[in-house]
């Protein structure tokens, strides 16, 4: 649009020096294409001395938004007149994109700060990078493109909800598992690692009443850590054959396998975490805590592009080689089983708009939405 203006400009400057005879019109015409040069020229050496950079914190909320300052520093004796740039933000779990646009000028040897705010309504894993960066001259009529590879991360924490998780007699089954990890706590009640004074924090299962009732002190059991866990969660955000994707149903599962996940070491339950990578490939992580939990979190919620469609035969052996007697399987729309397991399968199944009238091939599942998930699942018996 700059350009048009100017262009428009010129030939009326020179219609006026050939219509109306005047000399320093004249002038003024052949000198333009000479300083649109200089201008053009000047703007791409400058453009060649400017660096990028953003501080950013690491994680926020879908409330308060992550703060981040877009800096900008001009290395070079030529100032830059006008620098736009367009930071380009993706949400790797829901695979929502969206642009922060930024436009300001820098002086000679001079840095410019730019504060932002990105508010993303679903939770997720998300990137920067810079979509655009032009630098344009003085006239406004070339721009120059400037590439930059470098991205930066930020977490949108999903937002925790209260779930009460109810062990049956099933759960803490001696089959379990025969072998336990030698000199390593873990949280099976079933296998006693060793008897020690209590701490803050120990639950009050674990307090050894008859050494309690000899001793000075309350004594608890620390229990043993089983090489294999009976409960694993299985966040599986894959979508059936031509299903359009639905972030708000993403934003759901992931908020409520998080949950799950604190409500089962609320109740000192040690779990497998599963969740399919961006190459469609199965990662796991075992949670004993809530630290465990707060660091794996980064790659949980980086679905990047999970979300798509797979084809079925690379589905069947997702769950291989991990075992487990009980599996809470939270997935997006119609729950289909495609893994091979005799474990028990729970599916928490996500669904945009009504529940009602929803069928499924598992006998037990929880249909929730992204506006009811919160009361959809307060408990749940394991």
């Amino acid at each position: 649009m700059i350009g048009f203006v100017w262009a428009v400009w010129a030939v009326s400057l020179a219609a006026t020096a050939v219509f109306g005879q005047t000399a320093a019109l004249r002038y003024m015409i052949l000198l333009l294409p000479f300083c649109i040069a200089a201008s053009s020229l000047a703007t791409f050496l400058a453009a060649r001395r400017i660096a990028f950079s953003i501080s950013i914190k690491q994680s926020g909320t879908k409330h308060q938004g992550i703060k981040g300052e877009l800096t900008v520093k001009n290395n070079g004796i030529l100032p830059l007149v006008q620098l736009r740039c367009v930071m380009q933000i993706k949400n790797l779990l829901t695979g929502e994109s969206f642009e922060q646009p930024a436009s300001f000028s820098v002086k000679p040897f001079d840095s410019r700060s730019f504060n932002f705010t990105i508010n993303s309504k679903h939770c997720g894993h998300l990137r920067i990078s810079f979509k655009k960066v032009l630098a344009i001259d003085y006239f406004g009529i070339t721009r120059f493109r400037k590439k930059f590879s470098k991205s930066y991360d930020a977490i949108v924490s999903p937002e925790g909800f209260e779930i009460r998780v109810i062990p049956s007699s099933e759960y803490y089954s001696p089959e379990e598992s025969e072998e336990y990890v030698p000199n390593k706590a873990g949280s099976d009640v079933s296998e006693v690692h060793q008897i020690r004074a209590y701490r803050p924090g120990d639950s009050l299962r674990q307090i050894h009443w008859k050494l309690t009732a000899k001793a000075d002190e309350i004594m608890v059991k620390e229990a043993g850590e089983p090489l294999k866990y009976n409960m694993l969660l299985f966040l599986d955000l894959s979508r059936p054959d031509g299903l359009a994707g639905a972030p708000a149903c993403y934003d759901a599962l992931a908020e409520t396998a998080v949950s799950l996940s604190e409500g089962l070491l609320d109740a000192g339950l040690a779990h497998m975490l599963v969740w399919r990578q961006s190459d469609g490939s199965v990662a796991n992580r075992t949670i004993k805590d809530s630290d465990t939990l707060a660091e794996m979190l980064p790659e949980l919620l980086a679905g990047q592009e999970q979300f798509l469609t797979e084809k079925e035969e690379r589905r069947s052996n997702l769950l291989e080689g991990i075992n487990a007697s009980n599996i809470i399987w939270l997935c997006y729309n119609e729950p289909i089983p495609y893994f091979d397991t005799e474990a028990h399968v729970t599916a928490i199944c996500c669904v945009k708009s009504s529940k009602k009238d929803r069928k499924s091939g598992l006998a037990d599942t929880v249909w929730i939405t992204p506006k009811t998930y919160k009361q959809d699942i307060a408990d749940i018996i394991i």
